[in-house]
């Protein structure tokens, strides 16, 4: 199996498991002196949420993988957590682009994501409302004045890396081993139905004060990842999070606003 997980463009300056962590306190609002509660807001973010290109589950053409390879999808397989992570962020980094929504306690948006040199994203959120631009030109936050870039929108920018990500939130599936507890169709997004395996962590994770109580994986027999559900909690505030993958491979474009 791997060895190792595959380097993830961008991550040089920020080990993984802090990055993961990051996004976690994020949602607890606990993670920094800056968090996205103190950002400006705009009433209606500039542009709509990023959408499906179909109403059907996006189907990639088949990604090889070559750290997926050995991984077998059956019920009550036992898949270790370095072999399922590196799978996972392997095809993020292979697919080069795609969306998810975020939705979790006080928290709703929607994410558009491309790996290059360096990882872009595209963030709206509706819940707070707020819009995030990063590329390669810098990091880029709407506010109420229009858009600014510059220190406060590099501290909530690193906040986001984690969630905006998706290899760098599949980074923490190392740190569990999984056991494949059903294969079942799920309603996905705009409600499409998508038959995928549901790997479950066999215990509870903890990680310098953060403890993942639960964490779910949804995945298809390809290898795509279609779903990711958490419970986590860090210094006495439990929060969820749900992670929906869709659009692998998409052709999709970012720029800064300076650039508009």
């Amino acid at each position: 199996m791997a060895e190792k997980p595959p380097r993830i463009p961008g991550m040089r300056r920020l080990p993984l498991t802090a990055a993961v962590l990051t996004a976690a306190l994020v949602l607890t609002g606990c993670g920094s002196s800056t968090t996205i509660d103190d950002i400006d807001p705009s009433p209606t973010p500039s542009v709509e949420s990023p959408q499906p290109t179909t109403s059907e589950e996006s189907s990639p053409e088949t990604i090889t993988v070559p750290e997926c390879e050995g991984i077998v999808f059956e019920e009550d397989a036992a898949i270790a957590g370095d072999d399922l992570s590196a799978c996972v962020i392997g095809f993020s980094v292979a697919a080069a682009s795609g969306r998810m929504n975020v939705i979790g306690d006080g928290l709703q948006g929607a994410v558009e994501f491309l790996y290059g040199t360096e990882p872009q994203a595209h963030v709206v959120s509706q819940a707070p409302p707020f819009e995030l631009i990063v590329t390669d030109d810098g990091t880029w936050l709407s506010s109420a004045g229009g858009w600014t870039s510059g220190e406060e929108a590099e501290r909530i920018g690193m906040l986001w890396r984690g969630v905006a990500q998706p290899a760098v939130a599949f980074a923490m599936l190392a740190e569990s081993d999984y056991t494949v507890t059903a294969h079942e169709t799920i309603e996905h997004v705009e409600g499409a139905k998508v038959a995928s395996w549901r790997v479950t962590a066999d215990g509870p994770i903890s990680v310098e004060g953060v403890v993942v109580e639960s964490l779910e994986l949804w995945i298809t027999g390809d290898h795509v990842p279609v779903r990711q559900e958490s419970v986590a909690s860090f210094a006495g505030i439990r929060t969820s999070l749900v992670n929906e993958y869709y659009d692998w491979g998409a052709d999709i474009s970012i720029e800064s606003p300076a650039a508009g």
